[in-house]
């Protein structure tokens, strides 16, 4: 993974999904999955890794996550969980808004 810095979280990994005739598989080794036939209707998606965090998440300036979460850039647990969001730390414009998206399911 991506490295980090000041107590940032690692960036994500690459992953590989593969799915032929309804049956899906993750290569193990990222590298190593080549030379799929494909037929209509089968598919290849690919998750690229981000890159690591600068600073420590729970840091950030709440309305900037409020802003992100409202937007769907991050998931409700994460708003929680890595950012330790909590919808009372929004200015009163926002607190509406993230409670609802807060509410909503990952």
């Amino acid at each position: 993974a991506p490295y980090a810095l000041f107590n940032g979280k690692e960036g994500g990994t690459t992953e590989i999904i593969v799915c032929r005739s309804g049956e899906e598989a993750r290569p193990s080794h990222v590298s190593k999955g080549s030379h799929y036939r494909l037929k209509a209707g089968d598919w290849i998606e690919v998750h690229t890794p981000g890159g690591g965090g600068f600073g420590d998440p729970r840091l950030r300036d709440r309305d900037l996550v409020h802003r992100d979460l409202v937007r769907g850039y991050i998931t409700p647990s994460q708003a929680r969980d890595d950012y330790g969001l909590d919808p009372t730390d929004a200015s009163p414009t926002r607190a509406q808004d993230t409670e609802v998206a807060l509410a909503g399911e990952d």
